[in-house]
């Protein structure tokens, strides 16, 4: 493993990961499941991660904005992984 690489890993993993306040629909949740399990969870957190810090960035890293950052992220990556995935198909 590179340094580069290991840096990068210890940087995912310190990363805090929101918590709904709401329960999301069942058929929701599922298909985040089937997502998710097409990349490693530890990649795809880096890859919401990255996504929520540029959606920051556009807004001039106004504060209070962390939770949805990361929702629109994550929803973001997701579809990203699953055209991935259909076009692979």
């Amino acid at each position: 493993m590179s340094l580069r690489q290991s840096h990068t890993a210890r940087r995912a993993a310190k990363i805090a990961v929101p918590q709904p306040l709401v329960a999301a629909p069942a058929d929701a949740v599922e298909e985040a499941h089937a997502v998710a399990a097409l990349v490693p969870p530890e990649v795809r957190v880096r890859m919401i991660a990255e996504a929520a810090y540029y959606r920051a960035e556009l807004r001039g890293f106004e504060p209070g904005h962390d939770f949805e950052d990361w929702i629109e992220a994550e929803a973001e990556i997701d579809r990203l992984i699953a055209v991935e995935q259909l076009v692979a198909s």
